[in-house]
């Protein structure tokens, strides 16, 4: 082989050579631009994804303080109500007070003897019943003074010895028994199905 051959032999081997190193480096280009396409894809994914999360985690926090407020809303309008409600049943228990009066000052009688000085306190209007009532248990009678309250509360108050104090109005009796009737009021005005008030024989006989 001739000199000329061994060149053109020579170039031709690098010339392939360099054609393959091309080759080789245009395939790791674009493998490298898959990668980088690919990574970007994925990260523009893992972005939305969180940014959807986050919108959905921000919605359900809205959506629970809103379920949260209208309960709180439901609950002061119930407790309204029943306020309302105890409200009336306190002033129909203060208008029922004149026909019990003679009733009321027999229970705290029985509860006094012998105290040395009593007070007791009715209802405007109610002390000449009271003072007759009290006819009936002469020694408390002999000791006990007989006054009207500012406003009428429906029932009777007996003050033994300046210290001791018998509150025998229906007032204090409702305000006592409120915890249990309440529920069973709740369940007639709203329905409810949790009330916890008690057979319905509870506290039969108080008033």
């Amino acid at each position: 082989m001739g000199y000329d051959e061994v060149l053109r032999a020579l170039s031709d081997e690098v010339r392939r050579q360099i054609a393959d190193l091309a080759e080789a480096a245009r395939r790791d280009a674009a493998r490298i631009a898959d990668e980088a396409q690919g990574e970007r894809e994925r990260t523009r994914a893992e972005a939305l994804a969180r940014a959807a999360a986050e919108r959905e985690a921000r919605a359900a926090r809205a959506r629970e303080r809103a379920r949260l407020e209208e309960e709180r809303a439901v609950l002061v309008e119930k407790r309204r109500l029943l306020e309302e409600v105890a409200a009336a049943v306190r002033a129909e228990l203060r208008a029922a007070t004149g026909a019990l009066v003679a009733r009321l000052v027999d229970e705290v009688a029985a509860l006094a003897s012998g105290a040395r000085r009593a007070e007791l306190i009715v209802d405007p209007g109610a002390e000449e019943a009271a003072r007759r009532a009290l006819e009936r248990h002469a020694a408390l009678a002999a000791v006990t003074t007989v006054r009207a309250a500012t406003a009428a509360r429906g029932g009777v108050e007996l003050i033994l010895d300046g210290r001791v104090v018998l509150d025998d109005t229906l007032e204090a009796r409702l305000e006592a028994l409120w915890p249990a009737i309440e529920p069973r009021v709740a369940a007639a005005l709203f329905g409810d199905t949790d009330s916890r008030g008690g057979s319905e024989g509870d506290g039969d006989g108080a008033l």
